[in-house]
């Protein structure tokens, strides 16, 4: 198993939200961090879970994005596009996620990437 490090960094977004609310940056970069691991704290997963929370016009432009790229791919390497299966997968990922998100099972265990 890889182990990440949280080494310290500069950008522009992370010195705005250290201006803005330090509260928020501490949140952000520090609190949530290891939160994926299975061994993390139950404050530290709820706070890595609740930082990743989407909106639903975020989440439905999540789908539709990771469905475009991997149409996108295909084509790349040569591939025809698949509209009926990128349709149907769209609707099957959504679904999947929906339930997910209305049974409660994502505070348990957080989909790291939407596209799995």
């Amino acid at each position: 198993m890889e182990v990440y490090i949280n080494e310290f960094s500069w950008s522009i977004s992370r010195d705005a939200t250290f201006k803005r609310c330090l509260r928020e940056y501490y949140y952000t970069y520090y609190r949530s961090w290891g939160g994926w691991y299975w061994h993390a704290t139950p404050e530290v997963k709820k706070t890595y879970t609740l930082k990743n929370l989407t909106s639903i016009p975020g989440w439905i432009g999540s789908v539709v994005h990771n469905s475009i790229a991997w149409q996108l791919r295909r084509i790349s390497h040569g591939k025809p596009p698949e509209i009926a299966y990128i349709l149907k997968k769209v609707e099957d990922d959504m679904r999947f996620q929906w339930w997910y998100s209305q049974t409660g099972y994502w505070m348990d265990e957080p989909i790291i990437d939407p596209s799995i």
